[in-house]
């Protein structure tokens, strides 16, 4: 991909379905695998607790599996991403894509094998409700409707399709970038690593799954 001038582009960080090329290709068309990088950003905790709103039900959230990745500042916490270039102009697409979602600019980053500096990433980072609130007043209302203040949940389990989505885009940049996307995505506890979630046989069969009918339709 021909990148803009450099004072006109950003290295975006993909910690969820952003991962898998086929998706983001959905959203950022021009993206080549070779323009992107792993890296590792420091600070952040990556968990499933943001909600999504239309899969939501009247009631308690506690086992609803509705939740998506999210990102929140834990200065003891690291994660690993792949980063891909995006012109400023061509933002609209992914902020369009991640409404429920902050853009975080200038997080540093390192290459994930050297561990050397890259340039810093910005991030999409969910919603608290008092942002929602502001930001997003008529998602607020419809949530409120709903019983709920916002769409950060402590115990609401990940959607099934998508987990296997993001599954399939870390192991694609190699087992040991996956073993880390394991251990470093939480619950939405905050607590319960991935890799306590999952075995090692309901890893290697959703790998194994064909969800190029919910990267089209989703």
């Amino acid at each position: 991909m021909a990148l803009a001038p450099k004072d006109e582009w950003l290295w975006v960080l993909g910690y969820g379905s952003l991962m898998h090329c086929a998706s983001l290709r959905r959203t950022v068309s021009g993206v080549d695998r070779r323009d992107m990088r792993p890296v590792i950003v420091r600070g952040f905790r990556r968990l499933f607790n943001l909600a999504r709103r239309h899969q939501l039900q009247v009631g308690a959230t506690a086992g609803q599996p509705v939740a998506v990745l999210n990102v929140c500042e834990d200065p003891s916490a690291d994660l690993a991403g792949i980063a891909f270039p995006v012109a400023r102009a061509h933002l609209a697409g992914l902020d369009r894509r991640e409404l429920y979602y902050r853009r975080v600019e200038g997080v540093a980053a390192v290459d994930f094998f050297s561990r050397e500096p890259v340039a810093p990433v910005c991030l999409y980072r969910g919603y608290t409700a008092d942002e929602l609130a502001v930001e997003r007043p008529d998602v607020f209302r419809e949530v409120a409707l709903l019983g709920f203040c916002g769409l950060l949940h402590g115990d609401i389990l990940p959607d099934d399709k998508y987990l296997t989505l993001c599954l399939q885009g870390a192991f694609s940049w190699g087992d040991g970038f996956g073993a880390h996307f394991m251990q470093t995505t939480y619950m939405a506890d905050g607590f319960t690593a991935l890799d306590a979630h999952l075995n090692a046989e309901e890893v290697k069969r959703r790998l194994g799954e064909d969800i190029e009918e919910y990267i089209r339709t989703r």
